[in-house]
């Protein structure tokens, strides 16, 4: 569960996870250097996407149908907290650092956390293409703030991997996140993904790893950190991601993609499950923390 509500609000910033990112070809660490110094670019963005379809195919098939993302107010709970539907008062910042690495950041115009939201109709797997599918969510929707969203293209002599790699930050939160229930899909009521809860405590006092101090990549382009991010209320994850060779061999053949997670903090819940249509009770995970965990993902 952990991966998919990681990956779902940078999913929202428009391509931006960790597994798009992995697709991207490698940058040469000569064309990077190449272009070190050069003035960076920075978009505002004001807007909302429609997708009729998503499909991820290998053996078998992921299908997300009828997608739309933007503000928070695409979705009925957003609009209702008084939310526009674009994703709006967003900047994406292109910089070269100097040393080397492609810093790409999502973040606000006016240093206020940018409100997103995201729907789809139907998430289901199959078999193939001709088969109907099983059907895991139904009317799945969720909106929350981000804060920033970072992805940095580093090469193997800045990357402490012997090789280029792909350094993913965000602080976010889930404020609210719905599925239908059905007689044959996953419901959800009420989840969130929110800081670690420290119940009127400074986080400082709470039994966090140490080594969340040490998170952000050295900080990079960025003006806070992890700590700062979670004490304004907000999750915190960070990760690498970078091509491997089966069984962990050097020189072998980049079959594989690692990706690292250095740490995630948060708080993660739901007022109520169900399966089909029955009631599974509260759920909750409090001050849930990952560090230090390699996930090896082989074709």
């Amino acid at each position: 569960m952990y991966s998919h509500l990681k990956v779902f609000p940078l999913v929202l910033a428009f391509g931006m996870s960790p597994a798009v990112f992995a697709e991207m070809k490698s940058i040469a660490d000569g064309e990077l250097s190449t272009v070190t110094g050069q003035s960076g670019l920075t978009i505002d963005y004001s807007g909302q996407v429609r997708l009729q379809e998503f499909r991820y195919q290998d053996s078998g098939e992921l299908v997300v149908e009828g997608i739309r993302s933007g503000g928070a107010g695409v979705t009925d709970a957003g609009s209702a907290a008084g939310y526009g539907e674009n994703f709006d008062d967003a900047r994406l910042t292109f910089d070269v650092a100097s040393d080397g690495g492609l810093d790409v950041i999502w973040q606000s115009q006016s240093d206020q956390p940018v409100d997103w939201g995201f729907k789809a109709d139907r998430v289901s797997v199959r078999t193939g293409s001709s088969g109907a599918g099983t059907a895991i969510f139904s009317g799945l929707a969720g909106w929350g703030q981000l804060l920033t969203s970072q992805h940095s293209v580093l090469p193997s002599t800045v990357s402490g991997q012997g090789r280029s790699t792909i350094y993913n930050y965000a602080a976010f939160t889930v404020e609210n996140l719905s599925a239908d229930k059905t007689a044959n899909t996953v419901g959800i009521e009420g989840g969130y993904v929110k800081s670690p809860d420290y119940t009127g405590n400074t986080l400082d006092d709470m039994n966090l790893t140490d080594q969340i101090p040490a998170w952000a990549g050295g900080q990079r382009a960025r003006s806070t950190t992890p700590m700062e991010d979670m004490r304004a209320g907000f999750a915190a994850a960070e990760q690498t991601v970078y091509r491997g060779a089966i069984g962990g061999q050097q020189g072998g053949p980049d079959d594989t993609v690692v990706i690292e997670v250095t740490g995630f903090a948060a708080d993660i819940g739901a007022q109520n499950m169900s399966v089909g249509q029955r009631d599974m009770g509260r759920m909750t995970l409090d001050n849930l923390q990952i560090s230090d965990t390699i996930i090896t993902l082989q074709p």
